[in-house]
């Protein structure tokens, strides 16, 4: 909800949508990375926004540093300025979620991470996954 908030303060129409990642995916990452536990990883799930351009990205980018949200920024990947190896480009934003909730605190210091790309990266993006979906590589993973 936040981040279709922020969003839609700078777009009138921004693609905002929740992401969890594919089995597939989730072996196929503690495979290459064998020192990394399940419960380490921060890209099980979360969120995406797709804005119109890379200015929009980043206007969303700095107003969600800059607000007081209660969960906590922990890490912030800009692939925009600095791209993967494979072409990638995205702006990735690494919380641990925090609730005063009595229901919710057990989910403390749980890990979710916001993608933000314009709808050119998400396109791209997009077709290299469907690339490698057909040809069972992992084109995205920058192997």
């Amino acid at each position: 909800m936040n981040l279709t908030n922020v969003a839609s303060r700078y777009e009138d129409d921004p693609l905002i949508a929740q992401r969890i990642k594919r089995l597939w995916s989730i072996t196929h990452k503690l495979y290459r990375m064998p020192g990394l536990k399940l419960t380490q990883m921060q890209d099980l799930g979360g969120c995406r926004a797709i804005l119109l351009n890379v200015n929009k990205v980043k206007e969303v980018v700095g107003h969600l540093k800059d607000s007081n949200m209660k969960h906590t920024l922990s890490k912030t990947n800009d692939y925009i300025t600095e791209p993967k190896v494979s072409g990638y480009r995205g702006v990735h934003m690494i919380y641990e979620f925090h609730s005063d909730n009595l229901k919710t605190e057990i989910y403390n210091g749980q890990r979710i991470e916001m993608q933000l790309r314009s709808r050119h990266q998400h396109a791209w993006a997009t077709a290299v996954e469907t690339v490698g979906t057909f040809s069972g590589q992992a084109l995205k993973s920058s192997l």
